[in-house]
């Protein structure tokens, strides 16, 4: 409002970019992931995630020339950012798990389910025939969070058009 009031320019990208965020943590994580210290986590280790997909690995080409990552420390990073990650979701869906162990024990008000909630009944339900398990409840949500979140630069410039 301030930019506003000042007749600056507002960037309108990084805005969209926000709102869609927030939309789409909320719909599949139960919470918008803003401003606040988890927050700016979970972009963080998205960020870093996405930067190190991106970053070319010699042993992945010529294992032979695997090596060359330990010096450069691509391997540990990998590693970091992966453990990491997945403190972050296990917090994600150990939280998820208690709110619906309340909700069963009456406990919890009228509440809609998001993305994890659903994938947590579908491995609590035994009729479905196979288990999703914890490593693949994190495995979908990471994938989702990965394609909705970093949508391509085309998708913002449409929005702010």
């Amino acid at each position: 409002m301030e930019k506003i009031e000042q007749h600056r320019s507002v960037n309108l990208s990084n805005m969209f970019a926000m709102l869609m965020n927030d939309i789409i943590c909320r719909v599949a994580l139960g919470r918008k992931y803003g401003d606040d210290e988890q927050g700016k986590k979970f972009k963080g280790l998205l960020t870093e995630l996405m930067d190190l997909l991106g970053t070319f690995n010699v042993g992945d080409f010529i294992p032979s020339l695997g090596w060359i990552n330990k010096v450069t420390g691509l391997d540990a990073k990998v590693e970091r950012v992966a453990r990491v990650f997945d403190e972050f979701l296990n917090e994600v869906v150990e939280g998820h798990r208690r709110k619906m162990e309340e909700k069963s024990v009456g406990r919890g008000g009228e509440d809609r389910g998001d993305f994890v909630d659903v994938l947590l009944e579908i491995d609590k339900d035994k009729t479905v025939g196979f288990a999703l398990g914890a490593d693949s409840i994190k495995a979908l949500i990471l994938v989702s969070s990965l394609l909705f979140l970093h949508q391509p630069p085309h998708t913002l410039s449409i929005l702010s058009f």
